[in-house]
């Protein structure tokens, strides 16, 4: 990287974010972003990596700056974009993503019907299974995000109810169990 882009990875405006063969590049300046894409892609070389410029996506956020690819095309804005399973908007809000995450959760819980209402699996058992195939799903990419009250309270309220219809509790309205 240049020193001036350099500055800007040591002042927090230039950032990454790698998992295996996906990179999520964070900038404030498109010069700076294009470099740091060129940095990835030489490194990725080593590996027998490179990038595919034809699904490469770009995301403003309070910003006009356009970001080029190698060749000279500028990148095409895209609202929302999918990164890692989840949906990033411009605005930042992870709303839509948890509206998303809920209908998966909530039809993989009504998938396993039948075994929340089996009687010889022991509740501790049930817990277990609602743990590693509901909530692993619903927490997937949300430990990362910035989630307003009402988003958590959406999201702990989605669990509170299944646990009760896994369990057998009436609504705490009844139930008088919070």
């Amino acid at each position: 990287l240049s020193s001036e882009a350099k500055l800007a990875y040591d002042r927090g405006e230039l950032e990454d974010t790698m998992f295996a063969d996906d990179t999520l590049i964070i900038g404030r300046c498109g010069e700076h972003i294009e470099e740091y894409m060129k940095a990835v892609e030489l490194k990725g070389r080593d590996y027998g990596l490179q990038i595919h410029w034809g699904k490469t996506c770009l995301v403003r956020v309070c910003t006009g700056s356009t970001v080029h690819a190698p060749t000279g095309e500028a990148i095409v804005a895209t609202e929302p974009m999918l990164y890692l399973g989840s949906t990033m908007h411009a605005d930042g809000k992870f709303g839509c993503e948890i509206s998303r995450k809920i209908g998966i959760a909530s039809a993989d819980f009504k998938a396993l019907h039948r075994v929340w209402k089996n009687a010889s699996i022991s509740k501790s058992r049930k817990v277990q299974i609602f743990d590693a195939m509901i909530l692993s799903k619903l927490r997937y990419g949300v430990s990362s995000s910035w989630l307003s009250k009402a988003d958590l309270r959406r999201l702990d309220g989605f669990e509170a109810s299944c646990l009760r219809k896994m369990l057998g509790i009436a609504h705490s309205f009844w139930s008088r169990v919070s």
